[in-house]
């Protein structure tokens, strides 16, 4: 009986993909020549190399400058605010110089356009200072140009383009260092990743200076929901439809979510005309008035998330059933039969349970760290009679599912003894007679938590199918961010929107300066959840420490 009933159980279950594609991200970077001085035994050259999303320095890094005309390539490492110096050869005026920072797995390369600086003009500070996200509903958006020499504003032509698109032509800035252009929205060539270019070509007095910047242009997006009919009995279906588009035109394929009473309840894609379709058993939700919205999660940067206006649908009882058309001896025997399976079984059922991570999946935090650890089987009967010697079970990974493959089994006895054995591909396990005592069972797997229980042979059947749930590093790892993230958000809501560097930068911006701890704890996110090797357990501790500093 209890074999049919795992038969059918395992029928039930969703079937899911094993592994995710690999996807590597790289953040922007730029290379800026901030200046060229005379020294003693050369010309100084002093620069920086720039995160573009976060506007911040990046340590560590080397920076190579290839000098025209010499044929060499000189090295510099950035320090701690991403700046590098490099001494130049003496002995000449103006050098042409050519930047290039080659990239790492962190970061993408970036290689400007070469220039010529004289040492005996001064190099001019030129920047943009722009919204970093731009809405394409808007006509128009501000630019400032703002350029600088030796702290002091200077009036000089600047020449402003978009890459890859329009010329916007040249403006000149005022006594103070500024010069405001609008630029029109139907010059941007369509969302996302816009880089606007900036550039002095140099006079008598000052050097030839270049920059960029990178902003976002994002489209809105518009989400409507409707029902069938506006009341339900608990025995009928809901049916309900919508549609999703943003500025363009329908979504074709978008992901939407559907939330009853603000919790996720179901998904779907939409079609190639942006129509997308629910049909939910009223039966799951309690008779009464349920409020329902549907959520459009984008798949990329430049559009943003909606959120229908809610619809009201009224679930009604079913219609009571005459108790005479039931005969009580049935019932009464029906009654009893579903007692006992449930005494039987429910031990059963509990030891198989996994915990839902739908919430964890979509982005949003789980209420509650993901359980891992021994699940023991129920005792039989027969066990009583004939204690067991013998272990087996199954190694399960409960966030995707199914079962680790190829998990190490430790087994360690009073007499330090050790037996080492290895799960199959369905995670099953097979320890065969073990002397009597207690022993310690560690299993473990590279990229999962290992898990330790202590098992008493003789046994009365409990270590007979017991389940050993291993937890990925990773996503212990997103558990500890997630605790310390939650607390600096404006709303815990903003958990399942925001990325970690929208949340550094915010926190950065509301402090007035960096939070180390917290972009140190964002880096180590990024780059461990994306590794392609498995994650070693150390790393935790590592994310433990920076979690413990950004709630401090």
């Amino acid at each position: 009986m209890r074999a049919l009933l795992l038969v059918a159980l395992s029928l039930l279950l969703p079937i899911e993909a094993s592994a995710a594609p690999v996807v590597t991200v790289k953040g922007h970077t730029s290379v800026r020549i901030v200046g060229i001085y005379p020294g003693d035994e050369g010309a100084v050259l002093v620069g920086q190399l720039l995160d573009r999303d976060l506007g911040t320095g990046i340590p560590e890094r080397t920076v190579e400058v290839t000098l025209a005309g010499h044929g060499r390539v000189l090295r510099a490492r950035t320090d701690a605010e991403g700046e590098f110096r490099l001494l130049l050869p003496a002995g000449r005026q103006t050098y042409h110089l050519q930047a290039r920072f080659a990239g790492d797995a962190t970061y993408a390369p970036d290689r400007p356009e070469s220039t010529n600086l004289d040492i005996t003009k001064l190099t001019p500070e030129l920047q943009l200072e722009m919204a970093r996200e731009l809405d394409l509903s808007k006509d128009n958006h501000e630019l400032q140009v703002v350029t600088r020499a030796e702290g002091r504003n200077v009036s000089l032509p600047v020449s402003l383009r978009i890459e890859g698109g329009d010329d916007l032509g040249t403006v000149t800035t005022g006594a103070t260092g500024r010069a405001g252009v609008r630029i029109l929205t139907s010059r941007i060539q369509g969302p996302g990743s816009v880089v606007l270019q900036a550039s002095f070509a140099g006079n008598t007095d000052f050097n030839p200076v270049r920059t960029e910047l990178e902003v976002l242009a994002f489209v809105k997006t518009t989400i409507t929901l409707r029902s069938a009919t506006p009341e339900v009995h608990t025995d009928e279906e809901m049916q309900l439809s919508g549609t999703v588009a943003d500025s363009r035109g329908p979504i074709r394929g978008a992901a939407v979510g559907l939330e009853a009473m603000g919790r996720h309840v179901a998904s779907t894609l939409a079609d190639g005309a942006g129509n997308f379709f629910f049909e939910l058993r009223a039966k799951d939700f309690p008779p009464g008035s349920l409020d329902l919205a549907a959520r459009f999660t984008p798949s990329v940067t430049w559009r943003r998330a909606s959120t229908s206006p809610p619809v009201q649908i009224t679930i009604l009882p079913p219609t009571p059933i005459p108790v005479r058309l039931y005969a009580i001896p049935v019932a009464f025997t029906a009654l009893v039969m579903i007692a006992l399976l449930l005494v039987r079984f429910w031990p059963a059922f509990r030891s198989q349970k996994t915990p839902a991570i739908d919430q964890a999946v979509r982005g949003d935090p789980p209420p509650e760290p993901i359980e891992s650890g021994v699940r023991l089987a129920r005792t039989s009967l027969r066990s009583f009679v004939k204690p067991a010697m013998d272990i087996h079970g199954t190694v399960w990974n409960p966030v995707d599912r199914c079962p680790v493959p190829r998990a190490r089994i430790l087994i360690e006895g009073q007499q330090r003894t050790a037996l080492e054995l290895r799960a199959d591909e369905g995670g099953r396990f097979v320890v065969p007679g073990l002397p009597p005592g207690t022993h310690r069972v560690l299993v473990s797997k590279p990229g999962f938590v290992s898990e330790s229980f202590r098992a008493t042979i003789p046994h009365r059947g409990s270590l007979h199918g017991l389940r050993v749930d291993l937890v990925q590093v990773r996503v212990r790892l997103l558990e500890i961010y997630r605790e310390a993230a939650v607390g600096l958000l404006p709303q815990e809501r903003l958990w399942a929107r925001w990325t970690p560097r929208e949340l550094a930068r915010h926190v950065g911006g509301q402090a007035g300066q960096r939070e180390p701890s917290l972009e140190s704890l964002t880096r180590l996110l990024e780059q461990a959840y994306w590794a392609r090797v498995p994650l070693q357990e150390q790393v935790l501790s590592q994310a433990r420490a920076l979690a413990r500093a950004v709630r401090s």
